[in-house]
């Protein structure tokens, strides 16, 4: 598999990923039933995301320089626990009472669920910043990725309506962003069966990418 193919796999990831946050946000505020498929598909937005992140950052990252890389691992690390909650709250959580999830949640869960929610913000702080400093990709979808991620990151605490609207701007920045990875790679043509080079302002002359494997 050439970088290409994977890139545009990461790109496919973030679509699939924002339509899945989508539908996450619409259940929560009942607009779409709560049911079996519902809750197995949610922690997919997180897992898929986590894919297209790393598209994004690897596309990027010689113009991203040190703050992409620590934009990138906060983000890794923001998104990883993030699936580990949802996975927690979809399967786990369904099936105890209310009244032990809520001490649970409330006592000894809640420093794991402020660190990772302070993590998945200051990643998406740090990450939407390393994209609008390499350029290269849409700026106002790296800003509107920085702000609504970091909001959607505390979304427990924010009123319903917020969130709703937050999440579907949110999963709005992540399909613009993956659909400029993706078409980053139009005019290319691989000639050999080689992986393309990397795309952006330090790119070489020939048009190809460099390895990144």
């Amino acid at each position: 598999m050439t970088d290409r193919m994977l890139y545009r796999l990461a790109a496919l990831a973030g679509l699939v990923s924002a339509g899945i946050l989508v539908l996450n946000v619409f259940r929560r505020a009942g607009l779409v039933p709560t049911d079996a498929v519902t809750h197995a598909i949610a922690p997919w937005a997180g897992a898929l995301a986590l894919f297209a992140v790393v598209g994004l950052y690897l596309w990027r990252r010689a113009e991203a320089g040190v703050l992409g890389i620590l934009g990138y691992g906060l983000s890794t690390a923001g998104f990883t626990g993030a699936v580990g909650v949802e996975l927690a709250v979809q399967y786990i959580f369904p099936n105890m009472p209310q009244a032990q999830v809520d001490a649970l949640v409330a006592g000894p869960a809640r420093p794991a669920l402020v660190t990772v929610a302070g993590a998945f913000s200051l990643g998406a702080v740090l990450f939407g910043a390393a994209l609008i400093r390499a350029g290269g990709v849409p700026r106002v979808a790296a800003a509107g990725y920085l702000v609504t991620m970091a909001l959607f990151a505390w979304r427990n605490a924010l009123p319903e309506a917020a969130v709703t609207v937050d999440g579907v701007l949110a999963a709005s920045m992540v399909v613009w962003l993956s659909l400029a990875l993706w078409r980053a790679f139009d005019d290319l043509t691989p000639s050999d069966g080689g992986p393309p080079q990397q795309l952006g302002r330090s790119a070489p002359s020939t048009g190809t990418l460099p390895n990144t494997r």
